[in-house]
């Protein structure tokens, strides 16, 4: 790659980065050139560049580094907004995203707990348990329910059959 050199160095207006023209024809941004150059290889697909003190014109190799760009975005992206809340059943504490919360609770959900096997231990009394209500509106997977839903699906797909034989 040492053959490669670069031509021109130009701004783009309105774009932060740094841009070069190299003698092979390819025009690239700076800093991948000169993480290019020194690590002696072009960039593999999933890998970026990124710039540790988040200033895009400060393209010394010190300030460079290369990460994947999984890595990278979520780097980049802020942290979830998050709610501690107490599970009923357990009583342990547990975090969710606020975004979740809120639209379960626009569902009409309000009681949450930490896992599937808590909200099957702390269901609420008032699920009507052992009917196919309870295990599809209400979200209980008791023993109970899940025997109704599948017994109810059971009867419909009998009714659907027997409504296609006539």
């Amino acid at each position: 790659m040492s053959e490669i050199r670069v031509v021109a160095r130009y701004e783009k207006m309105g774009e932060p980065y740094i841009r070069v023209r190299l003698s092979d024809g390819r025009v690239i941004r700076e800093h991948i050139f000169i993480m290019e150059q020194a690590i002696g290889r072009r960039l593999q697909p999933g890998e970026v560049v990124h710039h540790i003190d988040e200033d895009k014109r400060n393209n010394a190799l010190a300030n460079l580094e290369i990460k994947s760009r999984s890595r990278h975005s979520s780097d980049h992206r802020p942290d979830p907004k998050m709610e501690d809340l107490v599970c009923p059943a357990c009583g342990e504490s547990f975090r969710r995203r606020l975004s979740y919360l809120r639209h379960r609770r626009k569902g009409g959900l309000t009681v949450f707990f930490c896992s599937n096997r808590c909200s099957r231990i702390g269901a609420s009394p008032s699920v009507p348990h052992g009917t196919r209500s309870g295990y599809s509106y209400h979200r209980c997977r008791c023993d109970e329910c899940k025997r109704a839903h599948r017994e109810g699906a059971q009867r419909y797909r009998k009714k659907v059959k027997g409504a296609l034989a006539q």
